[in-house]
């Protein structure tokens, strides 16, 4: 396949990337394969996912890429607010209705992935946005733990209880991903200033 008419090269940032190709004449969605450093790594992004490396190679630059300016474009963020409508939706059936401390905990535990993040993006400090994105994937694994507790009682269905598991990995991996790149951000500027100082 002839591809590598343009290249794109992005520093610095976080994005959402799903690369085109253009394959025998039509414009089709397909696999990304990175370089990072001139170095191939053996894997295909199968999906959009958060991207970030000093320098990414693309075949072309998506139309749809942006900058993540306000919490509401971070996936990890998109993810945790499914997990919230999920979690309420399934906290209005089945026995967890009638046990309003379970299911008080459950929400709260919810809405912790997700307020978090808002908060912690909010704030000016890196170092600062960092513990509460810290926070944000702990409370992940209270909900993930509290499936067990659901299950074992009965109170929701097993589809119901997976669908909940999946989303909370999710959104979880995408916290740890998120608060990786962070460090890495935070980590650079530190280093900066020390060479400054220097």
């Amino acid at each position: 396949m002839d591809v590598l008419n343009k290249l794109a090269w992005l520093d610095d940032t976080i994005y959402q990337i799903k690369a085109r190709v253009t394959c025998k004449g039509e414009r089709c969605v397909h696999k990304l394969r990175m370089a990072v450093n001139d170095q191939w790594p053996h894997k295909l992004l199968d999906e959009p996912m958060l991207v970030h490396h000093p320098y990414v190679t693309l075949f072309e630059k998506p139309s749809h890429m942006k900058i993540i300016k306000r919490f509401e474009d971070l996936r990890c963020w998109q993810a945790s607010r499914q997990l919230v409508k999920l979690i309420f939706v399934a906290s209005n059936s089945g026995l967890l209705a009638k046990d309003f401390d379970t299911r008080s905990q459950l929400k709260r535990a919810a809405l912790s992935c997700m307020n978090n993040l808002a908060e912690g993006f909010g704030r000016f400090g890196v170092k600062d946005s960092i513990k509460f994105y810290d926070v944000s994937q702990s409370s992940a694994l209270e909900v993930k733990s509290m499936m067990y507790l659901l299950l074992d009682l009965e109170y929701l269905t097993e589809q119901q209880i997976t669908e909940i598991r999946q989303k909370t990995e999710e959104t979880r991996n995408l916290t740890l991903a998120f608060i990786k790149y962070q460090r890495r951000k935070l980590k650079k500027k530190t280093n900066k200033d020390n060479s400054c100082d220097n």
